[in-house]
């Protein structure tokens, strides 16, 4: 542990993390920002180029609760947006003023989350560094949306290769074992595909088919409203858990695999710990809603640590519930970036095609595609981008 580490407590050396991502092409840039929330946060910036390295502390002191506030802005900004889309579809008020009217709201937010929290000397960097290059966030906290922070450019989550590191946040909640490892290349050998309960029939449908004909000869095993335990007999041997269902916070932390909300069929967050998963696997956690919006900004996260302390080598989720056609189109869109051979991508590189497919606005075209755009600003991924 280095001296510009002493201070802060986490599972692995950020450092080492960077040199990490020299698996990544040798063009592009790479960054690790190593953040520490106390009553002012620290950073600490490492680089490929280290002219630009340092350390900062925000001279300002944390307004928790004017965060909270904001997060809950955005929240209520989707639930707006997803309570308009009938309208929208019944042509009762135009989508591309419905477009310029909500990115304009959510700009001013994530401009004001980025002038509060990231000092001067770094937001002077970040403007210069090259869109599509590596950003990794390495936190002790899960109450900043680093995906919306917009930088008077675009959305972090747009512009760059967005990963946040898992760390720990409580010297409290450090793991009983130690975690497992992968060692070397990981290649894809077997796939488990989650459809939750109550997701409408159509969707369930084309959520269940979600890995026809993209990973040849890999084996797909489709559990469709099943209980947890079944889940857990269905991990032997997969290194790719996908799940499309219903995310909940209240009264508990859970995702919704069964046919019922009950608690004893569905997998809550402290049950992940009972869980095998292969070491180095990929978790997508696809938390959608079919018609009635669930506030989860910052809640449904805590699930990526969870999956990342029993060996998860990259979890993928969302910062807010995404409705379920959409939530199905943006893992089509994943799924397909990431089986290709032509060129072939990494999660991180496929996360940000498969926004980027979505991401021009144009009147014309379907409501679906143009929603898309919108939600996929709230997908976040955990852990290694170079899956």
């Amino acid at each position: 542990m280095n001296d510009k580490q002493s201070h802060v407590f986490f599972m692995e050396d950020p450092a080492v993390s960077l040199t990490l991502l020299s698996e990544s092409p040798p063009l592009i840039e790479k960054r690790m920002l190593h953040v520490t929330s106390r009553e002012r946060i620290s950073y600490t910036l490492y680089s490929t180029n280290p002219d630009e390295e340092g350390e900062w502390v925000n001279p300002k002191q944390i307004d928790k609760e004017q965060i909270y506030a904001f997060c809950k802005r955005i929240d209520d900004i989707f639930k707006e947006v997803i309570n308009n889309i009938n309208k929208v579809i019944k042509q009762e008020f135009s989508i591309q003023q419905e477009w310029e009217d909500i990115f304009l709201n959510l700009q001013g937010i994530g401009q004001k989350l980025f002038t509060e929290l990231i000092p001067v000397q770094i937001a002077e960097r970040v403007k210069k560094w090259q869109s599509g290059s590596y950003l990794r966030i390495s936190t002790d906290e899960t109450w900043i949306p680093w995906e919306l922070i917009y930088d008077g450019l675009d959305f972090w989550g747009n512009r760059f290769i967005l990963t946040r590191y898992p760390r720990l946040s409580d010297r409290r909640t450090i793991p009983t074992k130690n975690r497992p490892i992968s060692s070397g290349f990981k290649k894809i050998r077997r796939i488990v595909n989650v459809v939750g309960g109550e997701i409408p029939e159509s969707q369930a449908q084309r959520a269940s088919k979600l890995f026809d004909n993209l990973f040849s000869s890999v084996p797909v095993e489709i559990l469709q409203a099943q209980p947890v335990s079944i889940l857990a007999k269905a991990l032997s041997g997969a290194d790719t858990l996908h799940f499309t269902c219903h995310g909940y916070l209240e009264p508990h932390h859970m995702l919704q695999i069964a046919g019922d909300k009950s608690l004893i069929h569905n997998l809550c967050l402290d049950t992940v710990e009972s869980l095998s998963v292969e070491p180095g696997s990929l978790v997508f956690a696809n938390a959608c809603s079919s018609n009635v919006p669930v506030p989860t900004l910052w809640g449904l996260n805590n699930f990526g640590w969870e999956f990342y302390k029993i060996g998860a080598d990259v979890f993928i989720g969302t910062i807010g519930t995404v409705p379920t056609q959409y939530a199905v189109l943006f893992a089509e869109n994943f799924y397909r970036e990431l089986s290709s051979e032509n060129p072939k991508s990494t999660v991180g590189e496929a996360i940000v095609k498969a926004k980027a497919i979505t991401k021009v606005v144009k009147a014309k075209e379907t409501t679906k595609k143009d929603y898309n755009g919108l939600f996929s600003l709230l997908y976040c991924v955990y852990g290694n981008p170079n899956f």
